[in-house]
C-alpha cells in the first residue's frame, strides 16, 4: 500500500471518540443507584432488544451448537435459527468468563474501529483526495440533523403530530451513523456492507473472478449477521444496474454481472431459509419481519439537516464533474430511501444504512464550500459556517438521550432480580411469568418462558394479556389447570396476593413456594408436567 493511502493515525482518534461517547451510557448504568423497591439492570441500550441479544449470547455458552432456539416461547420447537454473532460471544464468554452483558458492551470497540479501517479503504477509489477522504470519516462519525433542536416543541404539538415527530426522529432509528453505533449489530452490518458492495459500486462492476466471488461471499455473511443488511446489498446492486439503464440509456454487463453474483448466495440462503420455515417457531418469528411499519423520506430535512444541503450540493458537483462513481451513490442513496419508506418490510430496519452514504457525498459538498473561502462575502461565509455550525450538535443530543434513557429504562423492580436470582439455580424448564419479567428470565436463565419478548414471542400482546386473566381477581380454575398442563408449565410468578388463590386451584402440584417481595415464585411437581421444554 502507498503510504498516502494509509490512514494518518490522527484519523483513529475519530473511532476512538465514538467508542468513547457510546460507551458511556454502560458506564452510567453501571453507577446508577435504584430507587427504593427497585433494581438496575445495567444494560447500555434498549433492554428490550439487547435482553434478546443476551438470551442467545447465554444459550451459546451452555451449548457451541450454532442453531439456537427461541426462549421466548415454550411452544414446540426445533433449534432453527441462526446467529454467528451471538455464538461469537457465547463461546467468548465461555473462554473468559466475561458476562455475556459485558462483552455485548465491550463488543462495540473493536467493530467501530474495523468498521473505520474498512471505510478508509472503501472511499479511496470513490475519494482519492486524501483531506476529503477524511472529511468524510468525520461526517461519517459526527454529522447528524437537528432533531435534537426540533423534539422539544413536541410539546407545542397536537397528541398526534407530537407523536409522529417523536416516533420518527428518535435517535434509536439509527438517523446517524454515530447513533446506529449503539447497537453492535449494526455496526457489523454497515461494515459487512460496505465490504460487499466494495465490488459491486465500481463503474463497470466487479474487475475479476475474485472480486466476483467476494462479492457473492460478503452477501452470504451478512445474511446471517444481519439480514436487512444483506436486503440492503441487494437493493443497492439492482438499483444500479437499472439506473444505467434509465440514466445512461444502457445497461453495464460488469454491473450486471456484479449483480447476477449473488444469485449463487441467495439460492443457498434460499434453501437453508425453507429447512429453516418447516419449525413453526421460526415460521412465525420470521414473518413478524414483515409490516407496514415504513419512515417517510417527510423527516430528512429534520433528521438529515445541513448535511443534506452539503449533500446535494456534492451531488451537484459530481454531476458536473462527471465523477465515475456518481451514479452508484446516488443509486445507494435511492435505494435506500426506498427501503426505509418500504409499508411492506418494516421499512425503519433501514433507517441506520441512510446516513453513510449521504455523508461520503456531502463530504465532496462540504469540501466545495470552504474552498476559496476568504474569497466570498460575509453573508456566505456566515451561512456556511452556520451550516457546518449545524452538522456538530447531533452526537451531543444523542449522547444526552442515550444517557436520559438509561436512566428510565434500567430501572426494574427488585423482585424481579430475586426471582431470577432463584430461577437460576434451578433445572431448566418452563416458566409463566409476567411479560415484563419473561423478557428478563431467558437472557439470565436457562428456562423458557411463555411470554416475553415483545417480537420473539408468538402474539406476545395477546399472551401478555391471557396471563394477566390467569393472574389476576377472577381465576378460571378449569382454564388455569389447562393451560399449566398444555404448555408444560414447571415454574409459576404471581403476585403475592393472588398466590393462596393458585394454591388452592393447583393444590399439591405446588412442591415449593418462594416469596420474594411482593411475588412468589410456585415449583410445580411432575404431577402437572411430563417433561420439560421440548
Amino acid at each position: 500500500m502507498h503510504p498516502r493511502d494509509r490512514a494518518p493515525t490522527a484519523y483513529w482518534l475519530i473511532p476512538a471518540v465514538v467508542v468513547f461517547l457510546r460507551i458511556l451510557p454502560y458506564l452510567y448504568a453501571l453507577s446508577l443507584d435504584p430507587a427504593p423497591g427497585a433494581a438496575v439492570l445495567q444494560v447500555g441500550y434498549l433492554p428490550k432488544d439487547f435482553l434478546a441479544y443476551l438470551a442467545f449470547t447465554r444459550q451459546a455458552i451452555e451449548a457451541p451448537s450454532l442453531f439456537f432456539y427461541d426462549p421466548f416461547t415454550t411452544d414446540p420447537q426445533t433449534a432453527r435459527f441462526i446467529f454467528p454473532f451471538f455464538w461469537l460471544l457465547g463461546r467468548l464468554s465461555a473462554l473468559t468468563g466475561a458476562t455475556p452483558t459485558l462483552l455485548l458492551e465491550v463488543a462495540r470497540a473493536p467493530l467501530i474501529f474495523v468498521f473505520f479501517a474498512v471505510l478508509w479503504w472503501f472511499l479511496r477509489p470513490i475519494l482519492p483526495d486524501v483531506s476529503t477522504r477524511l472529511i468524510a470519516a468525520a461526517l461519517v462519525a459526527f454529522a447528524g440533523g437537528i432533531e435534537g433542536l426540533v423534539r422539544p416543541f413536541a410539546t407545542t404539538l397536537p397528541p398526534d403530530a407530537a407523536a409522529q415527530l417523536l416516533g420518527n426522529t428518535g435517535y434509536l432509528l439509527g438517523w446517524s451513523t454515530f447513533a446506529a453505533a449503539f447497537n453492535p449489530l449494526w455496526i457489523a452490518g454497515l461494515t459487512l456492507t460496505l465490504a460487499t458492495l466494495h465490488p459491486l459500486l465500481r463503474p463497470h462492476g466487479p474487475r475479476n473472478v475474485r472480486e466476483l466471488a467476494g462479492a457473492a461471499l460478503g452477501l452470504f455473511a451478512t445474511f446471517w449477521i444481519h439480514p436487512y443488511s444483506a436486503i440492503v446489498v441487494i437493493a443497492v446492486a439492482g438499483t444500479y444496474v437499472i439506473s444505467g439503464w434509465i440514466f445512461e440509456h444502457r445497461i453495464d454487463r460488469g454491473r450486471l454481472l456484479g449483480a447476477a453474483a449473488l444469485i449463487l448466495p441467495l439460492a443457498i440462503i434460499g434453501g437453508i431459509s425453507i429447512w429453516q420455515l418447516q419449525d413453526p417457531v421460526y415460521r412465525t418469528a420470521s414473518a413478524g419481519a414483515l409490516g407496514p411499519n415504513a419512515v417517510a423520506p417527510f423527516w430528512l430535512p429534520i433528521t438529515l439537516g445541513a448535511l443534506l444541503v452539503f449533500a446535494l450540493r456534492g451531488a451537484r458537483t459530481w454531476v458536473i464533474e462527471e465523477h465515475p462513481y456518481r451514479l452508484a451513490l446516488f443509486a445507494w442513496v435511492g435505494a435506500i430511501v426506498l427501503l426505509h419508506s418500504s409499508p411492506v418490510l418494516n421499512g425503519y430496519h433501514f433507517v441506520f444504512q441512510l446516513h453513510l452514504p449521504v455523508a461520503i457525498v456531502a463530504a465532496v459538498g462540504l469540501r466545495e464550500s470552504v474552498r476559496g473561502w476568504h474569497t466570498r462575502g460575509v453573508r456566505a461565509r456566515l451561512a456556511t459556517a452556520g451550516l457546518i455550525a449545524a452538522l456538530v450538535p447531533s452526537m451531543f443530543f444523542v449522547t444526552r438521550d442515550s444517557l436520559a434513557d438509561v436512566a428510565q429504562q434500567n430501572q426494574i423492580p427488585a423482585a424481579y432480580v430475586d426471582v431470577i436470582a432463584a430461577l437460576r439455580e434451578m433445572p431448566a424448564g418452563n416458566a409463566l411469568v409476567p411479560a415484563s419479567l419473561g423478557n428478563l428470565v431467558p437472557a439470565f436463565t436457562q428456562h423458557r418462558v411463555w411470554v416475553g419478548h415483545w417480537f420473539l414471542t408468538p402474539d406476545a400482546v395477546a399472551r401478555a394479556t391471557q396471563y394477566q386473566k390467569l393472574a389476576g381477581e377472577e381465576i378460571d380454575t378449569e382454564r388455569l389447570l389447562r393451560f399449566v398442563n398444555e404448555h408444560s408449565v414447571q415454574y409459576a410468578v404471581v403476585s403475592h396476593h393472588r398466590t393462596e388463590a393458585w394454591l388452592e386451584i393447583l393444590g399439591d402440584r405446588v412442591v415449593d413456594r418462594q416469596q420474594y417481595r411482593e411475588l412468589d415464585l410456585l415449583v410445580l411437581g411432575p404431577s402437572v408436567v411430563a417433561a420439560g421444554p421440548r
